[in-house]
């Protein structure tokens, strides 16, 4: 079988199609079709659909199944030429990742290889030779100057508005992003990837260190920049109870907790937790971990939405007047740890 990561489920007509051509020894094997890794909401840009059919169903909303056939042939809806990556798993643990590839509007073939320990797509259609091409005109590496003569060039290209959104993906706001944005023709600035990346830039730009924080809107209470005066620090450790790194870091948190509090260090939890059950096992988590600070849950995606925050453990350091001085993503605490100790010595 065939797996497909998926992000709409339509049964309408479709505007593309993919033929998949395997190696005789791929028979067997399950193949997952999916987005790029990356941070910084990058999914989010993406609006591509697969079409359900007889050999297609959606056990879950992430996940379509191919039942392979006499012709792998997979249709779907897409609104402008976007980038995928293909997962062949090698073992229960551990899976080959392909290079990335372009599909675009009307009938294509993509053919896969392996060989060792890669796996390899190809396609010819126009978008894949492209993306090809400006990589090497790129060296494989991201620059300012090359891409904007680029776009200069060719105002049109979704595979240049595509490279822009991986940069941001690995490296975050970078407010010559909008100067490039700026440069391509209206085709492009009216697709909902475009309108999307511009958005998410905009919340960086609005939540980057040095601003306020936002109001947002959680389960029985709004935090807004005046929630904060009464600490000369606030930690908000945005979390779930399906991130083990989370939970495992409780107990330093309640060490940081014990160790500045007096000196102005107020701690907060948001919970990204929908649902009774969910919320009684958070309250539970941290029960167990001896959190004696308020926690809140986040039922309306207010922190995805208002501050772009793309995963947990995530950590925001907020001061006495509603500012926030410092962003961090991932369990590593040390580098908050640190900023904390300077700030209030």
């Amino acid at each position: 079988m065939l797996f497909i990561s998926t992000f709409k489920v339509y049964s309408q007509n479709t505007n593309f199609s993919l033929k998949l051509n395997f190696e005789e020894k791929f028979k067997d094997d399950s193949i997952l079709i999916s987005i790029p890794d990356g941070k910084n909401n990058f999914q989010s840009l993406f609006d591509i659909s697969f079409k359900e059919s007889k050999y297609v169903k959606i056990p879950i909303p992430e996940i379509s199944i191919l039942k392979l056939n006499n012709e792998n042939k997979i249709f779907g809806n897409i609104s402008n030429p976007t980038p995928l990556i293909i997962i062949k798993p090698n073992t229960e643990v551990s899976y080959f990742v392909s290079n990335i590839f372009f599909v675009e509007e009307g009938n294509q073939i993509i053919n896969i290889y392996s060989n060792n320990n890669s796996l390899t797509v190809k396609s010819s259609n126009k978008s894949n030779l492209e993306f090809l091409e400006l990589r090497k005109v790129l060296n494989n590496n991201f620059n300012f100057e090359s891409i904007e003569n680029y776009i200069k060039k060719n105002p049109n290209s979704f595979v240049a508005f595509w490279e822009i959104a991986f940069d941001y993906s690995k490296n975050g706001y970078n407010g010559t992003y909008k100067s490039l944005l700026n440069l391509f023709s209206k085709k492009v600035k009216e697709s909902n990837s475009y309108q999307k990346l511009i958005d998410l830039i905009k919340i960086d730009e609005e939540t980057k260190i040095g601003n306020y924080f936002p109001t947002i809107n959680l389960k029985d209470i709004t935090l807004s920049k005046d929630s904060f005066k009464e600490n000369k620090l606030t930690l908000i450790d945005y979390w779930s109870t399906t991130c083990a790194p989370c939970i495992k870091r409780f107990p330093e948190l309640v060490n940081l907790y014990r160790k500045f509090n007096k000196s102005g260090l107020n701690i907060i939890n948001i919970a990204d937790e929908k649902g009774a059950k969910r919320q009684d096992l958070a309250v539970k988590i941290l029960n167990d971990n001896n959190i004696i600070w308020k926690n809140y849950f986040d039922e309306k995606n207010e922190i995805l939405n208002k501050l772009n925050i793309y995963g947990y453990p995530y950590l925001i350091l907020v001061n006495n007047k509603g500012e926030i001085i410092e962003r961090s993503f991932g369990s590593d605490h040390k580098k908050i740890e640190k900023f904390i100790l300077e700030y209030l010595k």
